[in-house]
């Protein structure tokens, strides 16, 4: 994935949360029911709340990002 040039000189990096997807995706378990026989999973989908979506976080000093799990 390349980006144009940015206009600032913010040193960025992948989003360690989405992993520069911009997206994150999780499952819902929709259980069973007296309708519904059998349970399934459905897949839920936002922009990533670390990014806002754009699959890049800013590391002004390398140690700023740290402190999330990768």
């Amino acid at each position: 994935m390349s980006y144009p040039p940015s206009m600032t000189t913010s040193p960025t990096k992948l989003c360690p949360v989405c992993t520069g997807d911009g997206i994150i995706e999780w499952d819902v378990a929709i259980p069973m029911s007296f309708s519904n026989p059998s349970g399934y999973l459905v897949t839920k989908e936002e922009p990533c709340y670390e990014c806002d979506g754009s699959g890049e976080v800013v590391d002004h000093d390398g140690t700023e990002l740290d402190w999330i799990d990768y």
